[in-house]
């Protein structure tokens, strides 16, 4: 429906369309949004958050942004700050490796931020990693008395 120019008023309209072109804007920016996982990367492993030392872990960032995944074709818009603990180390890595050789359970996390937008998030995930020592056989055969069969 076309409206005749006598129902316009120009600064009721103004208003009307800068506030409604305010709320697009507003609407927009609130969609942006960051979602950060991870996880061990070894697929088909049911073990892969123990380690007998010294051993290594692959780490799997699992992060979105506005509902698209973080892949290694865009991951040059975001910062990766992974502490893999048994070191307190931070890695600034997308999907990084860490060789456990400490006896212990391990917090994991990481934080990612949006170059453009500023936006940080960050996830922890406690006593995620548990590496122990591997385990020594210790025993002898005792000498044999008597006679043998």
């Amino acid at each position: 429906m076309l409206l005749s120019r006598k129902y316009l008023h120009p600064k009721k309209d103004l208003l009307k369309y800068s506030a409604i072109l305010c709320f697009m804007v507003l609407s927009t920016w609130l969609r942006a949004q960051l979602v950060v996982d991870f996880n061990v990367n070894e697929s088909g492993n049911p073990n892969a958050d123990t380690v007998c030392i010294p051993d290594t872990r692959s780490f799997l960032a699992l992060c979105t942004y506005n509902g698209s995944p973080i892949t290694l074709g865009n991951q040059a818009d975001f910062i990766f700050t992974w502490n893999l603990n048994p070191k307190n180390t931070n890695i600034a890595e997308f999907n990084p490796t860490v060789t456990y050789d400490q006896v212990g359970l391990f917090t994991v996390s990481l934080t990612v931020k949006h170059i453009a937008s500023g936006e940080v998030k960050s996830k922890s995930k406690t006593k995620f990693i548990e590496a122990f020592e591997k385990p020594k056989a210790d025993f002898s055969n005792p000498p044999v008395i008597g006679c043998a069969p």
